[in-house]
């Protein structure tokens, strides 16, 4: 049985800008940083 989880999402107020963000080794994804409104919900990683 899967764990249940409550979903919260991050809503991003600068969207043309990655302030939030940190690059990873794909060009396409971006992690969210240590700290950050984006740390820690289910959506952490952010695609193109």
């Amino acid at each position: 049985m899967a764990a249940n989880r409550a979903c919260v999402w991050f809503i991003d107020a600068t969207p043309y800008l990655n302030e939030e963000w940190l690059p990873t080794s794909n060009p396409y994804e971006w992690q969210a940083k240590p700290g950050s409104e984006a740390e820690g919900n289910p959506a952490s990683i952010r695609s193109a």
